[in-house]
């Protein structure tokens, strides 16, 4: 074993025997010296070459040492814990890299974890309302949706209402002598439920299957009517991503203005708790990321 100590030598010394410490049981056999220049006034780091079997931990200690001439006088050897000096620095640097690195991981997973509980509240982004042309509906989450559009148009924003009109299982259904009734007959009675005269809501041609498909529809059907300015309602989750798609999809002489449906039941603060909301997080974010790198996955169409 190699024990690294301090001493003070005189020039010429290259060999010392230790005197026994009676409390630690050292047994050394060669102490190897490197030149400092010759300098006798100089503590220079040495190599212990031996064995060391202490009683107990070794712990620093000084012992007395004497010189291989007898003439000189004898001086204090200080053996340490086992370490070399440059091991100390070396170990110093490495704690503090140490700490540095945990420190980092601490910071990314608080971030982490704060990204996480707010993603939901980060996904919604809708604006505040103002008068438009017309009230546009997106597919899904009924009634909030339909019933949301219904009080902005009592509230006197806009003239009309638009529906969309999802792909559906129509064709198939009525081959085998079924009726089928799609979505945007149920958003039609909700909103003549709620106050809409029946002549101002108009069901969009299109047969459409994601919401980008919609967003092409509303801004192909509001240049051809003269129109300038949509409220589009959707869920809470859903209007960053509409935001998102109406900025690349709509063009430059269309306004958007976004709006929430109030009763849609996702939760923004606590989405992890349930299945429907987490899915809808998920979609949400896969959907943004299309969105931004130019749409390559593209909507399916049978």
């Amino acid at each position: 074993m190699l024990h690294p100590v301090e001493a003070l030598f005189c020039d010429g010394i290259d060999n010392l025997s230790i005197l026994h410490d009676s409390s630690g049981g050292i047994g050394v056999k060669h102490i190897e010296a490197e030149d400092q220049h010759g300098d006798p006034d100089l503590f220079r780091r040495v190599m212990l070459v031996g064995r060391v079997a202490p009683k107990r931990r070794l712990t620093d200690m000084t012992m007395k040492c004497r010189r291989r001439d007898a003439n000189l006088h004898p001086f204090q050897l200080h053996v340490g814990s086992g370490k070399h000096p440059r091991d100390d620095i070396m170990g110093t640097g490495k704690s503090a890299k140490l700490k540095l690195l945990l420190l980092l991981v601490l910071l990314i997973l608080i971030a982490g974890v704060a990204g996480f509980r707010n993603l939901g509240r980060w996904l919604i982004r809708e604006d505040a309302l103002s008068p438009a042309d017309v009230i546009f509906i997106l597919s899904g989450s009924m009634p909030p949706r339909a019933q949301e559009a219904a009080k902005v148009f009592r509230g006197g924003y806009a003239p009309e209402v638009w529906v969309s009109r999802p792909a559906g299982p129509g064709l198939a259904l009525e081959k085998l002598g079924i009726r089928y009734v799609g979505e945007e007959e149920y958003d039609r009675e909700i909103l003549v439920h709620d106050g809409v005269p029946d002549a101002l809501v108009h069901i969009l041609p299109g047969a459409i299957v994601d919401t980008e498909q919609e967003v092409e529809e509303v801004a192909q059907e509001m240049r051809r009517t003269g129109k300038a300015r949509v409220i589009i309602v959707t869920s809470p989750q859903h209007t960053r991503r509409v935001k998102a798609l109406w900025k690349k999809l709509g063009g430059e002489n269309l306004t958007l203005v976004v709006h929430a449906a109030r009763e849609d039941p996702f939760d923004a603060d606590h989405w992890w708790r349930n299945t429907r909301d987490v899915f809808s997080v998920v979609r949400e974010t896969l959907g943004l990321i299309n969105v931004w790198a130019s749409l390559p996955v593209r909507p399916h169409i049978n």
